[in-house]
């Protein structure tokens, strides 16, 4: 009979294994964390980004609010690493959204198709305006942007309107009707 041999311990083949599932498992968890380190930067880019829209948003219905209305056109400006444009236009509907024309009144005149806040012919000026604005930057590996839109009404342009319906000279005060 053979002596058993007491020594016990691990092959070179159980070592490597091992190496090997540990260095597989620390490469997985390395990239999951340099996942979570870009995901980190993109959401603070986007939160940044959505605080500039908001700030001038914000701008733009303060200035309303006070009765000077955004002026239509383009308008581009730099706010840290953010690049903001504002482009105002005046609302137009979508084509055939006012398929029949406007009624008149109860026991008035018939009402005007062309007038109004949604004037029916093309190029007619209308007091709501549409602001659409876009953020864009940089973040290391590609040009990100957020976009939003929002809508004022013109008061100053409305008061005319108001004067013929007989409901008054003055715009109504800030707050009641005319915010965005």
């Amino acid at each position: 009979m053979r002596p058993t041999d007491s020594r016990s311990g691990f092959t070179l083949i159980e070592v490597l294994a091992a190496v090997a599932i540990l260095g597989l498992s620390y490469t997985v968890l390395s990239r999951q964390g340099i996942e979570g380190l870009i995901w980190e930067g993109e959401a603070d880019g986007l939160l940044r980004a959505s605080l500039v829209a908001d700030r001038f948003l914000a701008d733009l219905e303060t200035q309303q609010l006070l009765g000077a209305a955004p002026v239509v056109g383009h308008v581009e400006q730099t706010s840290d690493e953010f690049q903001v444009v504002v482009d105002v236009t005046p609302f137009e509907l979508p084509p055939g959204l006012l398929s029949e024309p406007p009624r008149a009144p109860a026991g008035g005149a018939p009402a005007d198709p062309q007038g109004g806040l949604f004037p029916t012919r093309s190029g007619a000026p209308t007091p709501l305006l549409t602001i659409d604005l876009a953020v864009r930057w940089h973040d290391g590996r590609a040009e990100r942007s957020l976009r939003r839109t929002t809508f004022v009404l013109d008061i100053a342009a409305v008061a005319p309107l108001l004067a013929a319906a007989g409901l008054g000279d003055e715009p109504p005060p800030p707050g009641q009707g005319g915010a965005p």
